[in-house]
Parts: C-alpha cells; structure tokens; sequence
C-alpha cells in the first residue's frame, strides 16, 4: 500500500465548495483539526474521484489514544482519526466491500516532529487474518505554495 499526504488550503470554506481541501472550522493552521463538523477534502491520485470526510460527534480510545469519529460517504463504516502532536493517526476496522474480509488496521501516518528521511516500521494489527506491517518515512517538509497570489508556508 502506498500513501501520501499534504495540506492544502481551500479559498471556499464549505464542504461542497471549492476544488482544494479546506475546514469547515477555517483552521488552516492545524494539520488535521479533530473538531465536529471539520471536514477534509480527498482526491484519488488515480482516479481523481474527490470525497470529502467529516469530523462526526463521536469518540473512542484505541491503545489509550483518544479517536475522533470521521464520516464520508465513499466509506461504509466510520474511520476514527487521532492527533495527539506530534503524531497522526487513521484507524479502521470493517470487511473488505471486495471479497468481505474483516480488517482492523492503526495507521501512524505522520510525526511532525520528525526529520526528512526518517522512518519506523511497526504492526498496524490485521487484515483478512494477516498482520500488517507498516513502514512509513517522511520524503519532505516546509513545503510553500501560493494559492491566488498568497503564500503558505507549513
């Protein structure tokens, strides 16, 4: 599996707005805000198909890190995100919408600590009764773009 991620800002705060990512909140200092009603937009490198996922009113604690509930509709169960700084996580549990297999996966997808090219490798729990094991590295940081003639640093 390979993923990849970065923050975008959206000029349009409304979560069918716009053609960027953007906050239902408008905090675009914060990486991943985990307040209800703070929404994110994806786009599918591969297909290009746009989702956007939602902060629900739920939580829960998954190796004693607290989850917040996110919601979108290209997903049949609810993910559960957590951002106690400087890590980021995605959890997921649910059955494969292809062959039904039941997965229970912890994805430690980012330290924003941590420096260009480092990595860690750890068990992200299972999938269709095999462990996963995840590597993940940070390929680059302090990334400036200019969205209408404003620039952004992060």
């Amino acid at each position: 599996m390979l993923l990849s991620c970065q923050k975008e800002i959206s000029l349009d705060n409304t979560p069918g707005g716009g053609g960027g990512s953007g906050s239902g909140s408008g905090t675009v200092n914060s990486y991943q805000p985990l307040t209800t009603g703070t929404w994110w937009k994806y786009k599918d490198s591969a297909s290009g198909t746009i989702s956007t996922s939602s902060v629900i009113n739920a939580s829960r604690t998954i190796n004693s890190v607290v989850y917040k509930g996110v919601s979108d509709a290209a997903a049949t169960d609810t993910g559960w995100m957590a951002s106690p700084q400087p890590n980021y996580y995605i959890a997921a549990e649910g059955r494969s919408p292809n062959s039904g297999a039941p997965y229970d996966i912890v994805f430690h997808y980012l330290n924003d600590t941590a420096s260009v090219g480092y990595n860690w490798v750890y068990n992200a729990g299972q999938g269709n009764g095999f462990t996963a094991i995840m590597k993940t590295t940070i390929v680059q940081k302090n990334l400036t773009m200019i969205v209408q003639g404003k620039t952004y640093s992060k």
